[in-house]
Order: structure tokens, then C-alpha cells, then sequence
């Protein structure tokens, strides 16, 4: 008889096995000594990535207890006990702070069992997720030590045999999955490793991370499989145009019944069938297939956020970019974007992938060989970050939909991190993070985790020889974004002014202030201004050199880029002051001052009545108009030609680049802060566009775009959310 369903907890923050204070090791004060009581366990030696395999634990209880537990991996884990699946993780850290999770579960007496499946992939893991030596780490709490720890408890570790990964994104690689290939190894003895640490080394050893309580909740998990809908069935290949007239539901109907759950369905021997399902909206999440016989057949599944139309298949990325259509469109298209595979050995199967997809449009294609495929079942479950949210309802139909899109953007580009495009990168960039935390921080107000994990990668990706923090972090990537490093110093002003918790950004001040610091050590003496650094100086897409702005290139000296410093210095003065360092605050009095005035000497166009985006350039756009405005102790007198360009919707000035979804959120804040609704509601048509060109989350860019979802653009939220209070009624009026 299999255990009784047992009730369980995760503890958040996560608590340590061994809390106290960091200890001194009395014969080797030079040492720090490993505060789990666990040990990291491997692999058997030889074993190479990329590998999946499951660690087993059997344990026996003389009586009904509570057990406690924490636990992490690297790379994921995915553990279960007594079959019952338990947790999911770690969420995605660096060598400084590497997650654990804390569980609380009550068992009865008998025997127990717990099995842990880690997959480490190496250079085929998406490009967010780091490594240092693949291995899972157990610390049972108290008592539970001896029973429970890995490195003490008898921990074994089989490996699985049929899975393989194909690198096409910097997502998650595609999966292979060869059911006749499917197998556990023997059970073999794991290798006992380092003690699991969350104090400190003085000899940083580059395979043993620093381990870091989850400030995080559980993922959300959710069924979605009756959200599907079976658009389509026929025999054509996968990436084939579909026609344009529709199938009669009678041809649908059992995939209908498929979906539902109420009768399986079986494809003919020598057969090829594919079937479109719509989820009706982006998601992220995992597909699931219950299957038997069907020995040789082959089933391909891809997700895609939309159909692509055009007359020839597209070469290129940019392409497919512009050949997307009407985003609830399907007929006459077809659909490119992450391949799953698995092929069938005529045994029962229940079948998904290690990592979550993300789209909106599933083609699945059945190559049937020489014996019928059952069909048994099918489900899709959505995951992300924080609970399902209620609906925004700010008494105006257009603003409800469009705040419906924005909350969707920001549920499926956030897990144990922001995210640029989970359909491609799933990379947490801080100039977007900036924004999408900004929003995160009005829907969830008491959920202040993922801003704090956020603020930690963006620390310790800065341990470099540059100095820089990264593009993005948590990432396998060197890039850097130099404006991106003072908005990392917006973060932080952020998160201390939305709770008070200084003590929390304390330990980050002197790198935030080298950010900085780097920026105005490139004055030039001539003009006061900072001279761009080398690195990719993007500021925002509507630039066509990349996202560069005019000077923004190493050497050159951007007017816009300065304003971006202006930005970063200020956000670091409110730290200095919550810092009570009075004269590190005083010293960024003047530098300001200076700053300030040398933009105004060198950027003003007087016949334009607008700041330039470099000195001496007849080159303007609405992104330095709007910092400028946000900038307090602009001159009243550079200020109120602005106002009038901003009021005014023929206002006679020279053709302005326009901000793009990313940096309109700069834009809208200037108007607010003046009073000009009438200049975000001309700003918000590319945002109604999408309500009629069946947007169901906000896109990278409007127009030509790579992604569909990217939360980046969600900033009208905050918006909807003032409507909704009663605010802005001149704007509400205006949808």
C-alpha cells in the first residue's frame, strides 16, 4: 500500500540548517569552516554533461514525525516523496548566492521515499543558468540530519539514458526524448564533495558557491489544459502553410474530447497527422502526453507565439519578424519556434520536458509507424512567478483589456528572475528589470523577493576585471550595457524608498558607487560631460545603431547617455542619505551641479528649444526631452519650451526620434509629473493597436518585433492601476 498524501510547507525566506554566526576554524584562522551539516554528493566520476539523472533516498520513521529540510542543486531539481511531487528548483543564482529552498513535511511512521531528479546540461542549459560542478546538496534540520543529508544519509544515484538536447536559443534547448532508449542505470554509490557553505571562503574554490536562502514563493503551477481549444487537424508536415478553410467540428471533435479528458484517441498505423491548439493566450509552461503503442512513431511538438505570413519561407529572424500578422490569425500561416521530439516504442509513456516552453500556438505532428499511436491524455500546466492575479478593473472596458495584457506580460516574464523574452533569451536585463519591478512592486506590494534577488545577481556579476555589472544576470554572458549599470542604481533607490530596508542594500553601496564612479572618471575636461565607455551604450531600440544613441559610441560624448548618468547619480544620492554618510551625499552636490550644467551649456539648441542628444548635433528625440523634464532643478527656463513641445501635438520642432515600448515609461513619468495626460493618451495608441491586433501580452517593440512578449512595454499598468483608484480621469476618458 503506497504512503498516505502527507502535508508539506516551503518555508519562505528559506531558513539554514545550521543558523548562527559565521565560525573561524581555532587551528586555521585563515579558514572559514561550512556551516551545512551536508555534504554536496556527485555523480560517479566520468560522468559527463549533459546528463539527467535521479538521486534515491530509502528511509524508514519508528514513528509519525515532522521532518524538516533544505535543499538545492546544480544545475535543476525536480524532487519528489512518496511519489508525491514536493519542489522545484533552485532558483537561478551566481557563485555568491546560490539558492536553497526550505521544507517542512509530516510523515506517518513506515517507510519513506525520496527521489531527485537533476538534469545538468553544460553549455546546452539556458544561458541565464550557471554551473560550477553539477551535484545535489540535502540538509535534513535537527534530528532529521542523520536521516535525511546527503553525504550522510545512504544516497544513491542512477543516471537516465535517452534524452538528448539540440542548442537553438539562449533558452532552453530542444529535447529529444527516445523512449526505447529509456532507462535507469544501476543504482551506484554518489561521490561525497564539499561541505554545503552559506558563510564565507577565503580561498574561493570555483566548484563550491556560497549558499543563499530563496527569498522567493513555489513557482505557480496551474492546469491550463482546458484553456486549449484544437484549431486544426490534417496530414500535412509541421511547418507546412495551413489552408485557409476551416476543418468542420466534426474532424475536431476528438481532439476536443482529447483535451477534455474524456476519450482517448488512437492515429492509424502509417499515418501522419497534425493538429494546431490554441492556449488562447502567451504562456509559459509545460505540455504533457500520455501515450501507448505506436513503436517507431515519431511526435514533434512546437510552441510558437504567432503564425508567420508571407508569399515565400522567410531566410532570416528579421524576416519572421516581419512577417507576423494579426496575432489570433492563423490560417494561410505557419508556425516557427522551439522543437521538441520524441520518438515511441510501443510502451505506456507519460511525457514532458525537463524545462517550461513559452508561446501561445502548439503544432504537434504524429509520423505513425507501423502500429497505432493511443493517445491517453494530454495536459498543459502554466508556471511563473506569483499567484493568479484578479482581474484590473478600472471601470472602462479598453483600460481593463489593456491592463489584462500588461499583468500577462509581467506574469510570463518572471520566475526566479525577470525575463527579456522567455520565448528566446530569458535573460534578466536591469534596464528592464528596472521597469517590470517598478510594476511588480504595485501588484504585489508585500512580495519584495524577487526585487532583492534581482539587486544580488546585478552585485555579483560586477566581480570581474571591467568592474561593470553585466547586461544581465544571472547569465553565462560577459556583455555589458554601461547605462544598464545606472539603472541597477535606480534599482536600488527603488527598492530602499518602496520599503525602507537599507540594511539590505548596504553591502551593495560601494560597488553601486564604482558604477557611477566609472561614468564621471570619463569627464572630458572640456566640457564636463562623460565620455561614452567601450561596451554596448544602448539606451533604447527606436536608436537604429543597435539601440546607440547619437554619441553614444566609445570615445564619443552622448548628450542622452549623460542624462542617463544624471539619473544614476541622484538615485545614488537617496542611498548616500539612507546611508547616513553626509559627506558622501554633500560630494554628490556639486558633481551634479556640474553635470547638470554642463548638459544644458553643451545640449541646448535654442532655435529647436530642445536638448540635442550629443553637443553640436541637430539630432533630437523625445527620450533626453523626457529625462530632462524627470531631472529636478532643470532651469524653468529649458523646462517651459519643453512643456510647450509636450503639450502641444503641432508644436513646430524638428522631427524627434520617438521613444520606443521600453523607454516610453520615462516619457509617460515626464507628463505625469506635469499634468499632460493628453500626451500619454497619443502615446498609448501603439498600445490600443495590440487590443485589435490580438495581442494577448505587450511585445519587444511595436511594428516589427522579435517577441511578442516582453515586459519591457507593461508600464501602462501603472496607469490602469491610477484609473482604477479613481485617478487620471481625463486619460481614463480617453480610451
Amino acid at each position: 500500500m503506497p504512503p498516505r498524501p502527507f502535508a508539506h510547507r516551503a518555508i519562505v525566506p528559506a531558513i539554514s540548517p545550521r543558523p548562527g554566526p559565521f565560525l573561524i576554524d581555532a587551528d586555521r584562522p585563515w579558514k572559514g569552516v561550512p556551516q551545512w551539516p551536508a555534504h554536496w554528493v556527485h555523480p560517479p566520476a566520468g560522468t559527463t554533461r549533459p546528463w539527467v539523472g535521479f538521486f534515491e533516498l530509502r528511509f524508514e520513521l519508528p514513528a509519525a514525525a515532522t521532518l524538516r529540510f533544505s535543499i538545492t542543486a546544480d544545475e535543476r531539481f525536480d524532487l519528489w516523496l512518496d511519489d508525491q511531487a514536493l519542489a522545484e528548483g533552485p532558483a537561478r543564482g551566481d557563485a555568491m548566492h546560490w539558492y536553497y529552498t526550505t521544507h517542512e513535511v509530516r510523515l506517518d511512521a513506515g517507510p519513506h521515499h525520496f527521489l531527485c531528479r537533476v538534469h545538468a546540461l553544460g553549455d546546452l542549459a539556458p544561458h541565464a543558468q550557471l554551473s560550477f560542478q553539477p551535484g545535489l546538496l540535502l540538509a535534513g534540520h535537527d534530528d532529521a540530519h542523520p536521516l535525511l543529508s546527503t553525504g550522510v544519509a545512504a544516497w544513491t544515484w542512477r543516471r537516465e539514458t535517452g534524452r538528448s538536447f539540440v542548442r537553438t536559443t539562449l533558452a532552453a534547448s530542444d529535447e529529444h526524448l527516445d523512449t526505447a532508449a529509456l532507462a535507469l542505470s544501476a543504482p551506484a554509490p554518489v561521490v561525497v564533495g564539499a561541505s554545503g557553505n552559506n558563510g564565507s571562503v577565503l580561498y574561493v574554490k570555483k566548484h563550491v558557491p556560497l549558499l543563499a536562502p530563496s527569498l522567493l514563493p513555489p513557482l505557480r503551477r496551474a492546469d491550463w489544459t482546458r484553456e486549449l481549444r484544437a484549431l486544426h487537424v490534417d496530414a500535412a508536415v509541421w511547418d507546412d502553410r495551413f489552408p485557409e478553410t476551416a476543418r468542420s467540428a466534426d474532424e475536431l471533435a476528438p481532439w476536443s474530447a482529447l483535451i477534455a479528458g474524456s476519450t482517448p484517441l488512437r492515429l492509424l498505423a502509417a499515418s501522419r497527422v497534425r493538429v494546431l491548439l490554441d492556449a488562447g493566450r502567451q504562456l509559459c509552461g509545460r505540455l504533457g502526453l500520455n501515450f501507448s503503442g505506436g513503436r517507431g512513431s515519431g511526435i514533434r511538438v512546437i510552441w510558437s507565439e504567432a503564425a508567420i505570413f508571407s508569399a515565400e519561407a522567410p531566410e532570416t529572424l528579421d524576416d519572421i519578424h516581419a512577417a507576423k500578422g494579426q496575432r489570433d490569425a492563423w490560417r494561410g500561416g505557419f508556425f516557427r519556434g522551439q522543437h521538441d521530439r520524441i520518438l515511441a516504442d510501443g510502451r505506456n509513456h507519460s511525457a514532458t520536458t525537463l524545462w517550461w516552453r513559452s508561446g501561445r500556438f502548439l503544432v504537434l505532428e504524429f509520423t505513425v509507424g507501423d502500429e497505432p499511436l493511443d493517445l491517453r491524455g494530454l495536459s498543459l500546466e502554466e508556471t511563473g512567478h506569483g499567484p493568479e492575479l484578479p482581474p484590473i478593473v478600472t471601470g472602462h472596458a479598453r483600460w481593463d483589456r489593456l491592463a489584462a495584457l500588461c499583468v500577462r506580460s509581467l506574469q510570463t516574464c518572471a520566475f526566479e528572475t525577470t525575463m527579456d523574452c522567455p520565448h528566446y533569451e530569458q535573460l534578466a536585463y536591469a534596464g528592464d528589470a528596472r521597469v517590470q519591478l517598478l510594476c511588480w512592486a504595485r501588484l504585489l506590494p508585500e512580495e519584495t523577493g524577487l526585487h532583492r534577488h534581482t539587486l544580488r545577481h546585478f552585485l555579483a556579476s560586477a566581480l570581474n576585471a571591467g568592474g561593470w555589472t553585466a547586461s544581465s544576470a544571472p547569465s553565462r554572458s560577459a556583455q555589458t550595457i554601461p547605462p544598464f549599470s545606472l539603472w541597477w542604481i535606480t534599482l536600488a533607490s527603488d527598492y530602499v524608498e518602496r520599503t525602507g530596508d537599507f540594511d539590505f542594500v548596504r553591502p551593495m553601496m560601494p560597488v553601486l558607487r564604482a558604477q557611477l564612479e566609472r561614468w564621471l572618471a570619463g569627464r572630458d575636461p572640456a566640457t564636463g560631460l562623460c565620455v561614452s565607455p567601450a561596451g554596448w551604450n544602448f539606451a533604447d531600440a527606436a536608436f537604429s545603431r543597435s539601440g546607440v544613441p547619437p554619441g553614444g559610441n566609445p570615445g564619443e560624448t552622448s548628450g542622452l547617455l549623460n542624462w542617463i548618468v544624471l539619473h544614476g547619480l541622484d538615485a545614488l544620492a537617496i542611498l548616500e542619505k539612507c546611508a547616513d554618510e553626509p559627506l558622501l551625499h554633500s560630494r554628490l552636490q556639486p558633481l551634479r551641479a556640474d553635470l547638470l550644467e554642463a548638459l544644458v551649456r553643451h545640449t541646448w539648441d535654442a532655435s529647436a528649444g530642445l536638448f540635442a542628444d550629443a553637443p553640436g548635433a541637430a539630432e533630437f528625440s523625445e527620450h533626453t526631452q523626457a529625462l530632462a523634464l524627470l531631472t529636478p532643478g532643470l532651469p524653468e527656463a529649458r523646462s517651459r519650451p519643453l512643456l510647450r513641445w509636450l503639450a502641444d501635438p503641432e508644436h513646430p520642432a524638428p522631427p524627434l526620434v520617438p521613444c520606443q515600448a521600453f523607454f516610453n515609461y520615462y516619457l509617460f513619468s515626464a507628463c505625469l509629473r506635469f499634468g499632460l495626460t493628453a500626451r500619454i493618451a497619443r502615446g498609448l495608441e501603439p498600445w490600443w493597436r495590440l487590443l485589435d491586433q490580438g495581442f494577448t501580452t505587450t511585445p519587444e517593440h511595436f511594428g516589427r518585433t522579435r517577441s511578442d512578449n516582453h515586459a519591457w512595454s507593461a508600464h501602462p499598468l501603472l496607469l490602469a492601476l491610477e484609473i482604477a483608484k479613481g485617478g487620471l480621469p481625463e486619460l481614463a476618458a480617453r480610451s
